[in-house]
């Protein structure tokens, strides 16, 4: 029986055992967890600064769950968790971190918290991001300011979700959901040791969630172990009617019987290393040492590690996607079905109400006609197969599961330095759609986090889960930050 709730790297599974023994209550967890963020999240000169808005329901919802019988309480019940801010919560603003939204009220829950709702989750609150998910560098928004990171308050969260990233990596919530269109679930959680998933395309619904793009949208769970991940991921994902992408979720293809595995291991599984996306000017040589030590840790597990060579993968992955922000920002507005602050995209780009880094985003995208943006699509989507259809090739040839890679070939950047997207070998999962999840890879000798990404076939979510779990649980890299 536990004896005492320890809320310092709290899991689901602790969580859960300590209700179920009656060591405390839902709502002596969620207030807990809320003085722990008044606390610290402002704390100091260079603040975490990781939410927009805590909820102000989540103690009356924990009381409302404490009064269930055990046998009554989904598998999430009393877990407090951190929803990214361009994600709807009834009876919250949906700001998408901009200033002009700040009145966006959500009439109803989004597809996944309705799903997350329904298992018992309780929602602390909504996390700070990059204003409109625009960058994968940082996270700062005219509503939430700059978000930074607990390991090193002058380094950078990451981005876009880099507000939710920091909220769990600094014991604020038990786990948390962010969006990612090119790096921003797995990015974060690489710079704050964290595990990150990004599902395919399809398996969980965009629903009530502000778009940045729907060829590359997606929500994916971000949490200080997998097994927290997987379980936040089976709750959310599946059909929906209001995501038409949604239909590919039933078909769930899973691996050629040649990469099947058993007694839940593995061992024999073969891995390859697409080498082209280490060899870049500015990896830093403390990642590299890390992915290396990780791929012998890997091979001990009993995979078979291979070398895939492709020299032109670089130049077939830098593809320029098209804007698509003013058609999907419409359609969500649409989608919610009454007059908000603003009602179309013009309305927005005109109020000016936005940060200055994410003002020529919007700008650009304005004064684009829709024969313009047809054609574009085509041209990215002919480039997007072609690269889909190169990665496949890979993995026949090799017979390979997964590619294995450094999230990002440097640590987190000085918020004064931000060195741009050289190393950021995350941008080409997002093009094809395809899942990848990252898990904590080690320190740097200064104390700075790295992180594995694990890249694999469309709809390989549970493969991609075990390689990470047993990687997980041989190695034991995340430590907490010390704040």
């Amino acid at each position: 029986m536990t004896t005492e709730f320890i809320l310092s790297e709290a899991t689901i599974q602790s969580v859960t055992s300590a209700l179920a023994d009656g060591v405390i209550s839902c709502e002596e967890i969620v207030v807990a967890y809320l003085k722990r963020i008044d606390t610290l999240d402002q704390c100091g000169e260079l603040p975490i600064n990781s939410f927009i808005a805590t909820n102000a329901k989540c103690v009356e919802e924990a009381r409302h769950i404490d009064t269930l019988p055990m046998n009554q309480r989904g598998p999430l019940a009393g877990i407090p968790i951190v929803i990214k801010d361009n994600i709807d919560l009834a009876g919250m603003p949906t700001t998408a971190g901009c200033f002009a939204l700040r009145g966006n009220f959500a009439k109803s829950d989004a597809t996944i918290i309705r799903k997350l709702r329904a298992a018992g989750a309780i929602f602390i609150g909504k996390t700070n991001l990059a204003e409109f998910s625009w960058t994968g560098l940082y996270s700062t928004s005219s509503v939430g300011g700059l978000s930074r990171n607990p390991y090193d308050t002058l380094r950078t969260t990451g981005g876009s979700s880099g507000g939710t990233a920091a909220a769990v990596a600094a014991n604020f919530a038990v786990a948390g959901v962010g969006t990612d269109t090119g790096a921003s679930v797995r990015g974060p959680c690489a710079h704050q040791n964290l595990v990150g998933l990004r599902p395919t395309i399809g398996t969980c619904s965009r629903a009530g969630i502000i778009p940045v793009s729907s060829t590359r949208d997606t929500p994916g769970p971000m949490a200080r172990c997998v097994a927290d991940a997987a379980i936040l991921h089976h709750v959310m994902k599946g059909f929906d009617l209001k995501d038409t992408s949604t239909w590919h979720a039933s078909r769930q293809l899973g691996l050629p019987e040649i990469f099947k595995y058993t007694d839940h291991s593995i061992r024999g599984m073969r891995l390859g290393i697409p080498r082209q996306l280490l060899d870049v000017p500015c990896a830093d040589i403390e990642v590299v040492k890390q992915f290396e030590r990780a791929v012998d840790d890997l091979r001990s597990l009993g995979a078979v590690v291979v070398e895939c060579d492709e020299p032109h993968f670089a130049i077939l992955s830098n593809i320029e996607p098209p804007f698509r922000m003013k058609p999907d920002f419409d359609a969500y507005l649409l989608s919610k079905q009454v007059k908000g602050p603003v009602n179309s995209f013009a309305e927005l780009a005109a109020s000016g109400q936005y940060g200055d880094d994410v003002a020529d985003f919007i700008r650009k995208q304005v004064d684009v006609t829709e024969i313009d943006r047809l054609k574009t699509e085509g041209k990215y989507e002919r480039l997007v197969s072609r690269l889909r259809r190169e990665i496949l090739r890979i993995w026949d040839r090799e017979h390979v599961a997964a590619f294995i890679f450094p999230t990002w070939m440097r640590p987190p950047d000085y918020l004064e330095n931000i060195g741009g997207h050289c190393g950021n070998n995350n941008r080409w999962v997002a093009h094809v759609g395809f899942p990848a999840i990252s898990v904590p890879m080690g320190n740097t000798i200064d104390g700075l986090p790295t992180g594995l990404q694990i890249a694999g076939r469309p709809f390989t979510e549970e493969v991609l889960l075990l390689i990470a779990n047993d990687y997980e649980k041989s190695t034991r890299h995340r430590n907490c930050p010390m704040i």
